[in-house]
This record gives structure tokens, C-alpha cells and sequence, in this order.
């Protein structure tokens, strides 16, 4: 069974998301705490993410790890899961956005599951929507009305997440990158989803700086297609340098 858990997630400009987080897991149980390891990774904000952070740490019964990006590069949240997954623990990583929490439901259920080294793991997803002073959770499906999981969260080890290769960081600089990794990741994995535990996406409507305009998603996602045409579409080869950029450690 998986015996502690690291979750590691890029941070730009979120400190109500962030504190959504910490507030939540502030409310875990003792046991589930002491197998919990938090990684936040800064991608240079000009909202930094150890205002939030000092504030919990030392505080909550969770291990916390912070590291910050040094340069702004626009997007470069492939390039801080790259340096969370590199300075990570040598066990499970659970990748995702700060957009994004993993219910204690969830984390109980993985820390009860039988799992394979060579599998990685996706997820359900549930989004949270308002409802009068609170919120409601509802299934996240596409137009078909079909489930849509997210694309770019993952429990796996750390182990094979370099065997994939991590993340390509000449993509940083574009909205885009995820899909190039997932092709990586089934040519050297077998694939589990759970349908039966979810994630909860919370949309800007609910909290307001969970994650950026669409505007700045649009506005580099032209300049991803361009490139990802250029580097051989699908056969995009496997990354081969990593953590382009300078950081330093906080926390």
C-alpha cells in the first residue's frame, strides 16, 4: 500500500487558492498528515507564495516544501513541476494544478489502495459550483455530456515520471505541453483511472485567483500549436534537459 504521498503543484498569483488548500488540509487527521508531503513550487509571482505559506508552516502537522522560480517565464508551469518532481521524495507524486484539490476521501482511499510501481493514475473530477453562500460539487462532463477528466493530473512515482522523460520545457512560454508528456508517459506505463474517487476542479467564479484569465490562456496557445507543428507534432522526441532556469529553495 502507498505509505506517503507527495503533492506537488506549480503556484502562480494564487494566495486565496493556496490558502483554500492549506485551510482544508489543516482539517486532516493526524495519521493522514504525518504521510502527507506538500511541494509548492512559485513560477516567480508577483503574488509570492511564501506570504501564504509562512503563515501554515511549522503549524498544520504537514511537511511543506517551497521553491521559487527566479525568472518570469510566461507558462512555465511544466518547467516547476520539473524542479517539484526533481527536489520530490523517491516515492508517490501526485501532479496537479492549484486549481485543483484531492479530497481526504481521495488521499484515504490511495493510502488503503494495492498499488503498481509501473501504473500511473488518473482521476474523476468533480467541479465545485456555487451555491447561494456556499458551493455544490457537480461532475465535470463535455459537451456530449461525457466524463472529462483533467488532462495533466497524475499519481505516479517519482521513478517513472523520469523514465517518461518529465516534462518538455521548450514548450515553457506557450499554454501547452501536457499532451506531448501523456504520449511519453503510456510508452512506459500501464494506465489505472479511478472513477470512483475524484479531484475537485474550483473555477475562478468561486475563487477568484484559482487559476489565470482565459484571455492569457488564449493568448499563448497559438504560439504552443506553432511549436509543437515545428518539433514533429506527435513524434515530438523525448526531452533531454531540464530546470532551465534559476530558483532557490524557501521552505
Amino acid at each position: 500500500m502507498i505509505d506517503k504521498i507527495e503533492i506537488i503543484m506549480p503556484y502562480y498569483n494564487s494566495p486565496g487558492m493556496l490558502t483554500s488548500h492549506l485551510l482544508a488540509m489543516d482539517l486532516f487527521p493526524a495519521e493522514v498528515k504525518r504521510r502527507l508531503i506538500l511541494t509548492i513550487v512559485d513560477d516567480c509571482s508577483q503574488k509570492p507564495a511564501l506570504d501564504v505559506m509562512k503563515v501554515f508552516h511549522g503549524k498544520i502537522g504537514i511537511k511543506m516544501k517551497l521553491f521559487r522560480v527566479l525568472v518570469d517565464i510566461p507558462w512555465n508551469q511544466h518547467g516547476a513541476r520539473n524542479l517539484g518532481a526533481d527536489k520530490a521524495h523517491d516515492g508517490w507524486l501526485f501532479m496537479t494544478d492549484i486549481d485543483h484539490t484531492l479530497p481526504l476521501r481521495s488521499i484515504e482511499y490511495l493510502f488503503r489502495y494495492q498499488e503498481e510501481l509501473d501504473c500511473f493514475y488518473t482521476f474523476a473530477r468533480m467541479s465545485a459550483v456555487k451555491d447561494g453562500e456556499g458551493v455544490r460539487y457537480e461532475p465535470m462532463v463535455n459537451g456530449n455530456g461525457r466524463p472529462k477528466p483533467h488532462p495533466n493530473t497524475y499519481l505516479l512515482t517519482k521513478q517513472l515520471y523520469w523514465k517518461a522523460g518529465g516534462y518538455d520545457e521548450d514548450f515553457c512560454g506557450t499554454y501547452g505541453g501536457d499532451g506531448p508528456f501523456r504520449r511519453l508517459l503510456d510508452k512506459v506505463g500501464k494506465h489505472t483511472h479511478f472513477d470512483n474517487i475524484h479531484i475537485v476542479r474550483w473555477p475562478r467564479e468561486v475563487i477568484p485567483d484559482a487559476s489565470q484569465p482565459v484571455e492569457y490562456r488564449e493568448k499563448y496557445r497559438a504560439l504552443y500549436r506553432e511549436l509543437f507543428k515545428d518539433k514533429g507534432g506527435s513524434k515530438s522526441p523525448r526531452p533531454t534537459t531540464w530546470i532551465r532556469f534559476p530558483w532557490e529553495r524557501l521552505l
